[in-house]
């Protein structure tokens, strides 16, 4: 085992008297001059060349943005997250964006300001980068510094403050029961069999679950006989984004059962994922641009709302919190707020009642 490396001191030339810096390092000496036999003269020599050399190990220690990156994809990314391809895009944006060899402990607000701001001149599919994007690419880079945080790679310190831009504001398009048959038939139009888009559109409007459960969705996870569809992944723990299980409702059910009859593998879809720009086709054809398939999701809990269903009920299928029901769909709610305004001015609600038995004043 190599011995440690010794402290630099001042030892004198037996020949000359020049003084020099000697230190060790695994077993050999090393020095360099300080080119002068006076001793406060070397001593000052002495304490710039100890400055120069803790300056140094504090670079090597230093962690650049693409060793966070790499740390958190092999030591977290590869184990626990689900959705690990649009996190590793999302990652080797703000890694192409920031600069691989950036040193963490360097970066500024002023370089977050550039990020956003050169996002936001790209474009995407022809169409411009979103604050919603950036966001999904700065957060999994907040979440990498953190991880390095608490495995003690890097100090608390150096991870530099990300100002992310604002939640866009809160989008309340939902589908009518026309707009719903209108989406499902263009879904279908043409084919014998029924399309992978046509299932997915149909279990969204039925369950409420998200894109990604559906599509990953095999065929052991639906009880047809119990009627119960069991969406959490089997492989992999369960994510905050909570999928759970739905009960198959009567409209959906024969559905399932002709799709299972017509099942070309274990993939309820066929395959395990679907690409955006399908959808997007189907909700084009329909007139239906402005559409996307979380909008399926947001569509059962207006309706939901709208037939009178509580907010516990909607949290409990939607598996959110009743706060987040509330905020989202109580204002669809029939009942929203009558309880309050029924309970003004008794006297007045008199008053008026013999007004109007009166004819009115």
């Amino acid at each position: 085992m190599p011995r440690p490396n010794t402290g630099a001191r001042l030892k004198p030339d037996p020949k000359t008297g020049i003084l020099y810096i000697t230190w060790s390092e695994n077993r050999r000496t090393k020095r360099v001059s300080t080119g002068t036999r006076d001793l406060p003269e070397a001593q000052k020599i002495l304490a710039g060349f100890l400055l120069e050399q803790d300056a140094e190990k504090q670079r090597e220690s230093r962690w650049t943005v693409g060793m966070v990156i790499d740390y958190y994809d092999t030591n977290h990314v590869e184990e626990d997250v689900v959705a690990q391809k649009r996190q590793r895009r999302a990652l080797d944006k703000v890694r192409e964006i920031l600069g691989e060899e950036t040193y963490i402990d360097e970066l500024g607000s002023d370089a977050f300001v550039k990020y956003r701001t050169k996002r936001r001149a790209q474009k995407w599919r022809d169409k411009p980068i979103t604050d919603a994007t950036i966001r999904r690419e700065l957060n999994p880079f907040a979440a990498a510094c953190n991880f390095a945080v608490r495995n003690r790679k890097i100090e608390n310190r150096h991870v530099p403050v990300i100002d992310m831009p604002g939640p866009a504001p809160s989008k309340d398009r939902w589908l009518t029961r026309d707009e719903a048959q209108h989406l499902l038939r263009t879904a279908q139009a043409g084919r014998e069999r029924l399309t992978p888009m046509y299932r997915l559109i149909a279990i969204a409007l039925a369950t409420a679950k998200r894109r990604r459960a559906i599509e990953t969705l095999k065929w052991f996870q639906v009880d047809l006989k119990n009627r119960v569809i069991d969406f959490r992944p089997k492989d992999r723990a369960e994510t905050k984004k909570r999928r759970g299980t739905s009960q198959i409702s009567d409209w959906l059910l024969p559905i399932l059962e002709r799709a299972y009859r017509e099942k070309k593998n274990e993939y309820v879809l066929d395959v395990p994922g679907i690409r955006t720009i399908l959808f997007r086709e189907i909700a084009d054809k329909a007139g239906m641009s402005d559409v996307t398939a979380h909008t399926l999701r947001h569509t059962w809990g207006t309706w939901a709302a709208q037939e009178g269903m509580s907010m516990w009920e909607i949290a409990g299928v939607m598996e959110c919190t009743v706060a987040t029901a509330e905020r989202n769909y109580l204002h669809h709610s029939p009942d929203h707020l009558r309880a309050a305004v029924n309970r003004v001015s008794p006297e007045v609600a008199k008053l008026g009642h013999i007004a109007g038995h009166n004819g009115g004043v």
